[in-house]
């Protein structure tokens, strides 16, 4: 696993110090990563490295995966559709489902941080 004093002969000592000293007020910070899948999509390879790195300048950071049948993806997919201005039509099964899908996974799933990331898109194409 790479930590941030890999990337030093790239990027220099000045930068490296720039990202500790942003890095700072989250010192000790619990923060959570959610989404879909954790492998094959732009945000899974984006967490494969980024929680490595905030974990190496001191954020407490981690990663869960949501699980959930193609139906949930489907309508997580209605929603990422309806915030770049498509109407979105969510029946209550689609509904029920949704809320579903979430509740188990809170019960397996405890989730006590200081900030939480949900990106349950990143399965949809």
């Amino acid at each position: 696993m790479k930590t941030l004093n890999d990337y030093r002969k790239i990027t220099g000592d000045n930068v490296i110090t720039k990202i500790y000293n942003k890095a700072r007020p989250l010192y000790g910070k619990n923060i959570l990563h959610i989404n879909s899948t954790f492998y094959g999509g732009g945000v899974a390879e984006i967490l494969n490295s980024l929680v490595p790195l905030m974990n190496d300048v001191g954020i407490d950071a981690g990663w869960r995966i949501i699980r959930g049948m193609p139906d949930f993806f489907t309508i997580t997919k209605k929603f990422h559709n309806a915030l770049q201005g498509d109407p979105i039509n969510l029946t209550s099964i689609k509904k029920k489902l949704f809320v579903e899908v979430n509740e188990n996974f809170s019960t397996y799933t405890h989730i006590n941080h200081d900030c939480v990331f949900i990106t349950t898109l990143s399965r949809c194409r």
